[in-house]
């Protein structure tokens, strides 16, 4: 017997918008989030220009806990915040066993792999004990689930440019079949 699923919070970010209504406001009025690269020197590249998410982490998340996570866990923190205050579910008469959380990741920490793999070999001892939970591409829906205490079903999916899509359809069965009540779902 199956279920029926709806979706009860959306969190958003991305370069037209840093919220689900700055977002939609930004598809209507046909913003284009592509703009000069800043979050590297692209100087010795041919390609000067990306969408690049435009925020402050430090306005959403504590500089000591951004020391010990990747900007795609960040970036999944933030964006979960803004569907679980929507949804309404941060709530403790909830059974929290049965909320999930499946955030999709086609790589997962990659700048803290290339800053860390830089320190091993510029100076072994500088490397950090975060290192691999730092970088590891489930870590994302593990700190939405520490940070709502979720205890239901938890992973990551990984299959390229289909991941948080995947990630959804995952979330959508598992709901369905009755594996879980709830589940905070997505890709960074």
């Amino acid at each position: 017997m199956s279920r029926r699923v709806v979706i009860t919070g959306t969190g958003t970010l991305s370069p037209i918008g840093n919220s689900t209504p700055e977002f939609f406001n930004g598809l209507k009025r046909g913003n284009n989030g592509i703009d000069s690269i800043t979050l590297f020197d692209s100087s010795d590249y041919s390609v000067h220009i990306a969408a690049e998410l435009k925020i402050n982490l430090n306005d959403h998340i504590e500089k000591r806990d951004l020391n010990r996570m990747d900007r795609f866990t960040a970036m999944a923190l933030i964006a979960s915040s803004e569907a679980v205050e929507e949804s309404k579910i941060d709530d403790n008469r909830l059974d929290k066993n049965r909320i999930g959380v499946i955030i999709g990741s086609g790589i997962g920490g990659i700048n803290t792999f290339e800053e860390q793999h830089t320190k091993l070999f510029n100076s072994p001892r500088r490397v950090s004990p975060f290192f691999i939970p730092s970088m590891i591409s489930d870590i994302a829906s593990g700190q939405v689930s520490i940070k709502y205490g979720f205890k239901g079903p938890n992973y990551c999916v990984v299959s390229a440019c289909a991941t948080a899509t995947h990630a959804i359809g995952d979330a959508f069965r598992m709901i369905q079949y009755g594996d879980a009540n709830i589940i905070i779902t997505g890709g960074a």
